[in-house]
């Protein structure tokens, strides 16, 4: 069960990353929309770039403690913003209302 969902994420991931660089090919698009057509925004080399990075990023492992701050400041900022949520929502919710 386990390999088959990391076989679902890779080919979704490599789905991405496809449709990214069909649909950003200026051949595909009509030259009017682009003011270059045959250097649209994101060519296809950045793309690659992009691409090698990241999975550089992944190989050597130098993502995983930038990956490990963001997942504890989501982390935090879900408790701070849970705790608030919920002190002010009994604040409201407690509160003695108003005589008629």
């Amino acid at each position: 069960m386990r390999k088959k969902l990391w076989i679902w994420q890779v080919t979704l991931l490599v789905a991405i990353f496809a449709f990214w660089h069909v649909a950003t090919n200026p051949d595909l698009i009509p030259p009017f929309v682009w003011d270059n057509p045959t250097a649209p925004p994101s060519s296809s080399a950045s793309r690659l770039k992009i691409f090698k990075v990241i999975v550089e990023w992944f190989t050597n492992g130098e993502i995983y403690p930038h990956l490990w701050v963001t997942l504890q400041e989501t982390a935090l900022a879900f408790v701070i913003g849970s705790v608030a949520g919920l002190v002010i929502g009994l604040w409201l919710g407690l509160r003695p209302s108003p005589p008629p």
